[in-house]
């Protein structure tokens, strides 16, 4: 799932002064990431999400946004967050100089 939602990450962000994400941006150039992701979360077919209309298609993405909510803001996004911190502390104290 990690793999089918990388290129959504940057993309789903509320922004600062309280607005949406720009969701026909995201459904025009990331539609293939988008119907890979609900096909991992519903275990359905590529090939049949790929059939929905554009309104079948947010209505199901809503609804396992909704349903894995939870999920996301108490788990993965800390969990991510940690990792990401964690590999941060790595890359830099690798660029470090050894001491002599």
């Amino acid at each position: 799932m990690a793999v089918a939602i990388a290129p959504l990450q940057n993309l789903i962000k509320i922004t600062p002064e309280g607005g949406t994400p720009d969701l026909m941006a995201i459904v025009s150039t990331q539609g293939e990431s988008i119907i890979k992701a609900l096909a991992i979360a519903t275990r359905q077919p590529i090939d049949a999400l790929a059939d929905l209309d554009l309104a079948d298609s947010i209505t199901l993405a809503e609804a396992v946004l909704a349903c894995n909510a939870d999920f996301f803001s108490r788990r993965v996004l800390p969990r991510a967050t940690q990792a990401a911190n964690h590999i941060n502390t790595l890359a830099a104290n690798w660029r470090k100089p050894l001491p002599t």
